[in-house]
């Protein structure tokens, strides 16, 4: 008589809650809604010590600094090939903040690049050098926005061009090179392991309004709009409780 009794009462909930019956569909709509509301992120930020670079053998690729002479043909390649995950015309922006980058180029066509910067007080340090609290002594730089295009990943590509950058730094009298990897994006993660970063710290970020807001490092940080002039959809500070070195 009980079981006959549950299933009345089930049937007369959904008729007075016809809503029940989607419960699951409502459960993954706020679990959908609530990502966009607040979500945490983690990043892990690695350094490398230049003195021990990997002997790579035969070299196909060449690696030239990004400058006037190659910068068209660099901006043709990312309208072609770019980070989906990234904003597309970050190198543009780059290159009119003056950063630092190198391009890699197998049989004449560029097939990746990497962005570099150093505290030398000359420009502005990229973002996420405040955002993630990074700190660099002088003998230290900040590798960003490695990419190579999805056609030229294996092969050694990635490996022999972020190890013949370190050499090009190392020549330039830098001594350690500091990045940052998403825990969960294991072919960066695996070809940063191979070339000799080790992790330092991983650092918790806590996101507001659509990801508007963040707050991570003791520090608070809105987000910049697509129309900023240097950094559009990066985070500008507005709050730090961080201590002052």
């Amino acid at each position: 008589m009980i079981p006959s009794n549950l299933s009345k009462i089930k049937q007369s909930l959904k008729q007075a809650f016809p809503f029940i019956k989607y419960r699951w569909r409502i459960y993954a709509f706020f679990l959908a809604v609530k990502h966009f509301i607040y979500y945490r992120s983690q990043e892990i930020v690695c350094q490398k010590d230049l003195s021990q670079i990997i002997n790579i053998g035969n070299h196909k690729l060449e690696i030239e600094p990004i400058n006037e002479t190659n910068k068209n043909t660099l901006r043709e390649f990312v309208e072609k090939n770019y980070n989906k995950n990234m904003y597309k015309n970050w190198p543009e922006y780059f290159y009119k903040n003056n950063y630092k980058g190198f391009i890699a180029m197998l049989y004449g066509k560029i097939i990746g690049y990497i962005w570099w910067w150093n505290n030398d007080n000359s420009m502005k340090p990229p973002p996420e050098i405040i955002f993630y609290n990074i700190k660099l002594d002088k003998d230290n730089v900040y590798m960003f926005n490695f990419f190579i295009a999805p056609q030229y990943r294996g092969g050694g590509n990635a490996i022999e061009f972020m190890t013949r950058v370190f050499s090009e730094l190392k020549k330039l009298g830098y001594n350690w090179t500091t990045g940052i990897v998403g825990p969960n994006y294991l072919p960066a993660r695996w070809t940063y392991n191979i070339v000799g970063y080790k992790d330092i710290k991983t650092i918790t970020g806590r996101h507001i309004f659509f990801g508007r807001i963040a707050y991570l490092e003791k520090a608070i940080f809105i987000k910049n709009s697509p129309m900023h002039h240097y950094h559009p959809f990066e985070h500008r500070l507005l709050f730090s409780f961080r201590n002052k070195i």
